[in-house]
């Protein structure tokens, strides 16, 4: 899986938009979704 750097303050939208268009457009019952989540340290 590919790193994504994002605003923090962010992530309750982004989430909120990801999980109510899966469950709109999906074609599928149940709706899965599978997300993980890391801390990174800073480096530098």
């Amino acid at each position: 899986m590919p790193e994504i750097l994002m605003d923090t303050g962010q992530v309750h939208r982004i989430f909120d938009n990801l999980l109510k268009n899966s469950v709109k457009y999906v074609k599928a019952s149940p709706v899965r979704i599978d997300i993980q989540i890391r801390k990174q340290k800073n480096c530098g």
